[in-house]
């Protein structure tokens, strides 16, 4: 879907051609008119009952706990594709910090925990480094590093692709494969998720790459930190 501006004035809305135009409470957009594809995967379904459960706790809640977390999410505004600041619902902001938890294998909260951003660790990482049946972690001048309490850190891949693809290329083709707890010591050039990416995706074939994610969370507040991108280093 595809955020535009319009000229001062200008609306649109309705189908066109094979495009339609509508708004949302972020802005006017415009999208392909197509037919939705459903291959009904087995990640599509948990989504889906993570997103029917959230949504029957949310009914759940008290007056009192749904108008916190519409107080919260002012707190935490989001930038759309244009540059265009906007805040979430109370319920988009709720249900966007318990599926954080979710994902971090921690308990779902009823009441926001912070109204402000908390301070995050800095993510350790320097380099994803793919040699044959390995993938260390480089940590660059620490010799290692342990997730604090109350944090955990998240590892996402793609599959193998060829050496030529970049950043923007592979965007949407991320899926988790490792998360070191609180507690947990990544030692740089020592520390090998090959198993993990294996697990999920088979090797890496000669020729090829991978790209890589990494991103702090809160396991007490559902906060989490930007994504730091990596292209996995051959050596």
């Amino acid at each position: 879907m595809a955020l535009v501006k319009f000229p001062e004035g200008q609306q649109r809305s309705g189908k066109q051609g094979g495009m339609v135009w509508s708004r949302n409470r972020f802005g006017a957009y415009a999208r392909n008119r197509a037919i939705p594809v459903n291959p009904d995967s087995v990640l599509q379904r948990d989504v889906r009952s993570q997103l029917a459960a959230l949504s029957k706790s949310w009914q759940d809640l008290s007056d009192n706990q749904r108008s916190a977390w519409t107080a919260a999410a002012q707190n935490f505004p989001k930038i759309n594709r244009l540059g265009d600041s906007y805040v979430s619902t109370g319920f988009n902001y709720y249900v966007q910090i318990n599926q954080v938890l979710y994902s971090a294998f921690a308990s779902q909260i009823s009441s926001p925990y912070s109204n402000s951003p908390i301070p995050f660790p800095s993510i350790p990482i320097t380099e994803f480094q793919i040699n044959g049946s390995d993938i260390f972690l480089d940590l660059g001048l620490l010799d290692e590093f342990e997730v604090p309490e109350g944090f955990c850190l998240q590892i996402q891949a793609t599959r193998p692709c060829s050496e030529g693809k970049n950043t923007g290329s592979v965007k949407s083709a991320y899926y988790a494969i490792k998360q070191f707890n609180a507690g947990s010591t990544i030692t740089s050039g020592t520390t090998n998720i090959f198993d993990e990416y294996e697990a999920k995706f088979g090797s890496i074939p000669a020729g090829s790459t991978a790209f890589f994610k990494a991103r702090m969370v809160s396991t007490l507040s559902g906060q989490d930190s930007s994504y730091s991108t990596y292209k996995g280093v051959i050596i």
